[in-house]
């Protein structure tokens, strides 16, 4: 009998093995997305220059608020849907960055030129996310909790 029960658990911790990475691999996916949609957003509403149509920039906040809100959305419990705020928020301010100082990379700079540019650039980029970007990511975030705790 304990023969089986070890069989048993030998083949129960290789499925919850599996079980676990699929978690995680969703996780990651849906993170993932989030922080694209709200660094991308985020990049789009400081760099109106970019738009080729006549559109109020107060607009462009929604993919930021709205990033911020499936951060919590597509969760399926609360511990998850901190992990997925989290990972949203970080990742977005990574994606935002990287945006906005690719074109040095992009574009033929020289290096004398990149060294000199890039640290404004990065406190550009970083002021902006602090001022516009966090503010309204967290607030799609917690208003989509709060109005969530509030219905159940």
């Amino acid at each position: 009998m304990s023969n089986s029960n070890t069989a048993s658990s030998g083949w129960s911790s290789e499925a919850d093995h599996s079980t676990y990475l699929d978690r995680l691999g969703v996780f990651v996916l849906k993170g993932v997305a989030i922080a694209v949609l709200a660094g991308m957003g985020a990049f789009v509403y400081n760099a109106t220059q970019f738009l080729t149509f006549d559109l109020d920039s107060n607009l462009l906040l929604v993919p930021i608020f709205a990033a911020g809100s499936f951060a919590h959305l597509f969760a399926s419990s609360l511990r998850e849907s901190i992990r997925l705020g989290m990972f949203g928020i970080f990742g977005g301010l990574v994606v935002f960055v990287a945006a906005w100082i690719a074109p040095l990379w992009i574009l033929p700079y020289s290096t004398a030129a990149i060294d000199i540019v890039l640290p404004s650039m990065i406190g550009e980029a970083l002021s902006a996310a602090f001022l516009n970007w966090s503010p309204t990511y967290l607030g799609g975030y917690l208003l989509t909790l709060s109005v969530s705790a509030f219905w159940e």
